[in-house]
Formats: C-alpha cells, structure tokens, sequence
C-alpha cells in the first residue's frame, strides 16, 4: 500500500446551469479534468506526473493537497481517505501533506515578512519561541541566512529567493509529503539547478516524499524514480522512470521526448510525429483521446493499405463532420482529397507534395490506399463536392474506423510499466 493512493480517481468542472443555459435550453458543458486515474506513491520517493498544459496535472496537485474533492473515486493518505481526514482532522492533514506552487510572486503575500509566512503553518501548534526557533531552523536549511530574510518582504526578493522562502513554509510543519507543482519553472537556468540541488538534500534530510508535478521532460526524467505520464486526464503510461521516458511505449509519451530538444549536438533530433493538440477542453473526444493525434491509430481488420494513409482518412472523416472549411470550394473529388487527406506534421513527417506546398496538398496517388477504400474515399469527397455531408460521412460508415476512436484502451501491464494504449509501440534497444 502506497503512502498516496489515487483509486479511479475523477475530477468533473462545470454542470451548473447558468442563466444562459436555462435561455437556450441546453445542458451546461462539463470538463473531466481526471478521469479514472489511479496511482500509488511510495514513501521515500519521488513521483513524476509529466504532461502538457490541460492534462490534468494542477487538478491532480489540488486533489493532492485537498483544496478540492475528487467527484468519484478516493485519494488515500497513509491509507485513509483525504475526505474524512479533512472532516476529523484537517490541521493534522495538512501538516503533514503541503504544496510548493509553481509562482513564487504568487504564492507569497508580498507584504508579509519572511519570518511570518514561514511560521504561517506552526500558528496553534506551537509556542512563539518554538515557532521563531523552528523558523531560523527551516530558514537555514533552504539555503537562506535567518538573520538576513526573517524581516525580509517577499517583493524585494529575486525568483529564486520566493521559492525558497516557500519551501521553508512547506517544511515548517515537518511534513511526510510536499507536492511540487512546477516548482522551477520560473526560474532561471542557475537557480532552477541550485534549488533542485537543495531538494534532494532536503529530501534526504528530511525524510520526504515528493509528489514532482511538471511538463517538462528532462526535468522529470532527471530526478523522479517513477512517473505517470497524463494526456487530457488520464494516465496514459506510468513505471519507473528511466523505462517510461527513455523508452516509451505510448506513442504520446514517445511524443514529449521527441518534442525535447537534446543538449547533445552529436545526436541526431526526433521530430515528433503527432498532430497539433485539440484546444477545447470541453471536446475530448471518444474512445483513446489521443487518437486524433496518434501515428499509431489502429486501422480496422479488412483495411489493406498502410497505417499513414489509414491516418489520413480518419483525419479526412472527421474534416466531414466538422464541416471543417478547408474542404469548401474545391469542384472535383481529387481536389477536396488532395486537402482534406493532408495531416498537419512536421516538414520531417510530411509528404512530398505537402513538403513541396508547404503542408497545403497531399497527392492522392501518392497514398498506399487499397482499391475498394480509395473508392469510398473519391466517393466521400463527390458528395463533399455536391455538400452533401451526411452521404459523405455514409460512404466512409465500415471503411474508416476504428476503434481508437470506439473503446478508452484500458491499461495493461507492457515491458515493466503500465500502458494504455490499444496498440503500445514497440520495444527500442538501448542506445
């Protein structure tokens, strides 16, 4: 049993109707900004959870720290629910479990001396002369000289300076978990290095737990010993971290180390081969959210042509059912294809004629596409030509599906992590 336990862990915004709402008669759009994630946190550790913007990772740092309830599911601390904690006993939860935030200019009242925001989280659990004591102690462990910041403003210091000022807050209590939401981001490239430094002394020191929340690659692949990887509220691989990151299974994992850039100019640069991310939270779509973006997007049994051009005519079907204006105004079939088939990929991954256009055209021809799907696809974009978007979509009903786009893959155990993924990567050698 973990020290943090995530079980089927759901987290739902939004579903309050609204004046507007009620005026068009419609329901209020929801956002699960988790879905059904379950995790376990060993203590002693650092855990990873990697992930762009919109994943879910703040929400997760929230439930974490219970400034917000999960709407189904339980997050567990020392093998109790968080909720009931909260209810029974909240100083002592939150002595125990505290957050570092990723703005330093943020999460620090500006006004407030150093010496009382230190001591913010020993008020009613300890004398004046213990909490003074206890705050030069912290003060002095983060780096930071007592008798120089106690009486310091936070506005008057630098980036690095808040951050520690707001470590030293979040070890005052003597903790068992600090939860790291990007807690470095802001910071320069020296004192991103000197404050990751201190952690890991801290750690040892202290005896801690780290929950390290962040998007950035290298810097989770640099200090955690497992990690979760999170695309649009769900954990799409998750396993120790050198497996997870060095190797991925999970082609949106395989994704963020190739969008990395390497500091080695001897090798050579991945181009990650995925499509621009959906922006609108609200619009997750069916089945594995990622497929819209996936190069491995599972093409049907019968489908005879290649996996690429499989891609393309997903793309091109859902471009129907969006009414997506890049297939108006084009008066025969081969043209809508030639725009409607393109996919918006790095010049590495393009084609040749979209290389040449400057991602704008795709040849056709140029597909491996079997005969009976090319001519469900011409007679897809007839019927684009003609706006009849119903027949379209009809005559793509059987022949481009998938079911990527059907079933939420479930996780399953790969290569010594856990995967979801309908078809995982395959296994790469050690370099």
């Amino acid at each position: 049993m973990g020290l943090i336990e995530l079980d089927g862990v759901t987290k739902t915004y939004g579903g309050e109707r609204g004046l507007l709402d009620v005026l068009r008669r419609r329901e209020p759009d929801t956002v699960d900004a988790l879905d059904d994630v379950s995790l376990a946190v060993e203590r002693g550790e650092t855990y990873g959870v990697l992930g762009e913007s919109g994943s879910g990772k703040t929400t997760l740092c929230r439930l974490l720290v219970a400034l917000d309830a999960p709407s189904s599911g339980a997050v567990r601390f020392d093998g109790r629910d968080v909720d009931a904690q909260i209810e029974t006993d909240e100083r002592a939860f939150r002595a125990r479990v505290q957050p570092v935030f990723q703005d330093p200019y943020e999460s620090l009242n500006p006004r407030v001396s150093v010496g009382r925001t230190v001591a913010e989280p020993l008020v009613g659990r300890r004398d004046a002369a213990a909490r003074r004591e206890r705050v030069r102690d912290v003060l002095a462990d983060v780096g930071l000289t007592p008798d120089a910041y106690l009486d310091a403003r936070p506005r008057d210091l630098s980036g690095g300076e808040r951050q520690r000022v707001a470590l030293a807050r979040a070890l005052a209590p003597d903790p068992d978990v600090v939860v790291l939401d990007e807690p470095v981001s802001m910071l320069d490239a020296r004192t991103r290095a000197a404050v990751l430094d201190r952690l890991a002394t801290l750690q040892d020191d202290y005896g801690l737990t780290y929950v390290l929340v962040s998007h950035d690659y290298r810097l989770v692949r640099g200090v955690a010993d497992r990690v979760a990887v999170l695309y649009r509220g769900r954990v799409v691989e998750r396993g120790p971290t050198e497996a997870v990151l060095d190797r991925p299974r999970h082609p949106y994992t395989a994704a963020l180390r190739d969008a990395t850039p390497t500091l080695d100019p001897t090798t050579e640069r991945r181009h990650a081969d995925v499509t621009p991310a959906v922006t609108d939270a609200a619009d997750s779509p069916a089945g594995c959210r990622f497929h819209p973006r996936c190069p491995r997007v599972v093409p049907p049994d019968d489908w005879t042509g290649s996996r690429d051009a499989f891609r393309r005519a997903l793309r091109f079907r859902r471009r129907i059912a969006e009414r997506d204006p890049v297939l108006d105004g084009h008066g025969s079939p081969d043209a809508v294809l030639a725009h409607g088939l393109v996919l918006d990929l790095p010049r590495a991954h393009r084609t040749a004629t979209e290389r040449d256009t400057d991602g704008a055209r795709v040849d056709p021809d140029a597909l491996d596409v079997g005969r009976d799907e090319r001519a469900a696809l011409v007679d897809a974009a007839a019927a684009v030509v003609r706006d009849d978007h119903e027949a379209a979509d009809a005559a793509l009903h059987g022949v481009v599906e998938t079911v990527c786009a059907r079933d939420a893959p479930p996780e399953r155990p790969v290569d010594g992590r856990r995967v979801a993924c309908h078809d995982p990567m395959p296994p790469e050698r050690d370099a």
